[in-house]
């Protein structure tokens, strides 16, 4: 007779099936797990409907059926990702009427859903009816378009005690209705964490809005630039956050080096940040006026990315970071990938010389607060 097993030691065995079934697609393992005995249910349920993804009219409605049939099997939920049709998306759910209200009936029968994905989706006020979602805290929104801002704070409203946002290439069609962000809903102020990556400068206004305490802003076309630095500096957004992540490729930047000087002052009200980090595409020139603007309590700083270019840039960058300019520095962090000799211009595949980037910062390499890597890359 096999000795009894601990539940907490079954658990964690169907967790480590589990995510060997999820990286290989195959649920008929964790199925005949919760067929193989009572002390299996509970876990391999977890595993087997803990994500959900929904891509098309017949997929939302047999789930509705199955959580019609097992009401229980609603509570294992915890991520869904819905993706709607669009041209990028041919395989995604029409927003056909019936399938919305199956959707808003499948959302009311999971009451512990905390990560949400909307993946192309058209909104207007009236396109998707969702119930009050008090236990979803993450939202990822990716590709979507808003027939006004009235839609997404419509859709943010269901989420009461949501702490992290992220919006990816967020576009609005109408530009005749602005929303007021001083009558933001109070349940939005909740939002900890914000991420924006190639938004419509439209939505700037509002999603500045947000106290949020940990940011990501990721920009990649050149005419986006003046608005962002304008609606980010004077923002509330800007006088909470504590950690910033800033990305930036703008081709103009390297065929006009003044171009940079659209970040000036951009960080000048942001009085509680302390965590920065960047991250370029080709040269760090746009770095220099951003870091001129930081607060003088700066605890770290960390800058990656791709140096195709020599220009110079890198060897100005001392002159805004050194232990004198942020004397609460207790880390600065270098990741290189390609990079061009000083003396030659030519481009390499090896990493910047320890000794060059080193001698680039004497006073922070001898108080030892300086980290340099090589060949990896840092992404967000």
């Amino acid at each position: 007779m096999l000795p009894h097993l601990p539940q907490e030691v079954i658990d964690k065995i169907i967790h480590e099936v589990g995510v060997k079934c999820s990286i290989y697609s195959d649920e008929r393992t964790l199925r005949r797990c919760s067929l193989a005995c009572r002390a299996w249910v509970q876990a391999s349920r977890a595993e087997l409907f803990g994500f959900v993804a929904i891509s098309g009219s017949r997929r939302v409605r047999r789930f509705l059926t199955l959580l019609q049939r097992s009401p229980r099997i609603g509570d294992f939920v915890r991520r869904i990702l819905v993706q709607f049709y669009a041209p990028h998306i041919p395989h995604g759910m029409p927003p056909s009427a019936e399938n919305l209200d199956a959707l808003g009936r499948v959302f009311t029968a999971v009451k512990n859903v905390q990560d949400l994905t909307f993946v192309g989706l058209s909104l207007n006020v009236t396109t998707l009816w969702l119930p009050p979602m008090d236990s979803v805290s993450k939202l990822h929104l990716p590709r979507i378009e808003l027939h006004s801002m009235d839609a997404l704070l419509s859709l943010l409203n269901s989420f009461p005690n949501l702490k992290a946002l992220k919006v990816s290439e967020l576009a609005v069609s109408d530009t005749s209705t602005p929303v007021d962000s001083a009558h933001m809903p109070t349940d939005m102020r909740t939002i900890q964490r914000l991420e924006i990556k190639a938004c419509d400068p439209q939505t700037y206004p509002l999603l500045f809005s947000l106290p949020v305490h940990e940011m990501g802003i990721k920009l990649n076309l050149g005419e986006r630039y003046i608005n962002f630095r304008r609606l980010f500096r004077e923002s509330v957004a800007a006088r909470s956050v504590i950690t910033l992540r800033l990305s930036v490729m703008n081709p103009a930047i390297l065929l006009n080096p003044e171009a940079a000087q659209q970040f000036e002052g951009l960080l000048e009200h942001c009085t509680e940040l302390r965590h920065l980090h960047c991250h370029f595409e080709q040269t760090v020139s746009w770095v220099i006026p951003v870091l001129s603007s930081a607060p003088a309590d700066l605890v770290t700083f960390s800058l990656d990315g791709c140096l195709d270019t020599y220009s110079g840039h890198l060897t100005r960058l001392p002159s805004v970071l050194d232990s004198r300019r942020f004397p609460h520095l207790e880390k600065v962090e270098l990741q290189f990938l390609n990079f061009a000799f000083p003396s030659t211009g030519m481009l390499s595949d090896a990493g910047l010389e320890p000794e060059y980037v080193q001698g680039l910062f004497p006073d922070l390499h001898g108080q030892g607060i300086l980290v340099t890597s090589y060949g990896g890359r840092t992404d967000w």
